[in-house]
């Protein structure tokens, strides 16, 4: 994906198996300074560093714009080593928000049910976003993200309400590493609930951060997840 471009109501079913490759998607290897909107990913993904079930790696390289990634998600599976998430492996300065992943994920260190890292030099933000998929990892291992560090004095990470599965990542904690370096990171209104609280109509209440009036919509199977509006038409 270059830059400045967007990608807008696309999906992708495939499995991708690239186990010696960098920044592999489901449906979007790189994604720079460029928007991916109301699209998804459900194949199985295979890859090495900066592995996501929908992007491989979402990132700014300097300040010529911004890479977005919204109202999107994935449900496959994902395995790899080093950065590897539900729905983006690396997040590098880059903005995501109501989104959410349900697919396992495994790797070998900075492994997030949703992001296997997010930071960098700028400014890295994850909101409003869910996952519920089994995390195993050997270090650097989140129900939400796997790592959220900060680079310099004026970078910030952040994630923000947004809510994990305690019971299917099989993590009891949001965020696997916390480094700030000279930065700064910001974690709030984030949670983890068991599983029923994020089936059926308890995420009206349990999940109050996301907007069900107009973003999200919840489940009519009293055993499902919360979904995009614009999934339901």
């Amino acid at each position: 994906q270059g830059e400045g471009g967007s990608v807008k109501s696309s999906f992708s079913t495939g499995d991708v198996t690239a186990p010696s490759a960098g920044r592999v998607g489901g449906l979007i290897g790189y994604n720079r300074h460029s928007k991916v909107v109301n699209s998804s990913a459900s194949g199985s993904i295979t890859g090495n560093v900066s592995v996501g079930g929908l992007i491989g790696t979402n990132s700014i390289t300097d300040d010529r714009g911004s890479s977005t990634v919204k109202r999107s998600y994935a449900t496959g599976d994902v395995d790899g080593t080093i950065g590897v998430g539900g729905l983006i492996g690396g997040n590098r300065d880059g903005t995501v928000t109501n989104s959410y992943s349900t697919g396992d994920v495994e790797g070998d260190t900075h492994v997030g049910a949703l992001v296997g890292g997010s930071g960098g030099y700028g400014i890295s933000t994850i909101k409003n976003s869910y996952a519920t998929g089994e995390v195993i990892g050997d270090s650097k291992v989140g129900g939400i993200v796997g790592e959220l560090n900060a680079q310099t004095y004026n970078d910030e990470s952040i994630l923000r309400n947004s809510y994990w599965n305690k019971d299917t990542t099989g993590q009891s904690d949001g965020v696997g590493n916390r480094l700030p370096r000279e930065g700064e990171i910001t974690v709030e209104g984030v949670e983890g609930l068991i599983t029923t609280e994020m089936q059926g109509e308890s995420p009206a209440s349990t999940m109050s951060a996301l907007d069900f009036a107009e973003t999200w919509t919840l489940a009519i199977n009293p055993d499902g997840y919360p979904v995009l509006a614009w999934q339901t038409g």
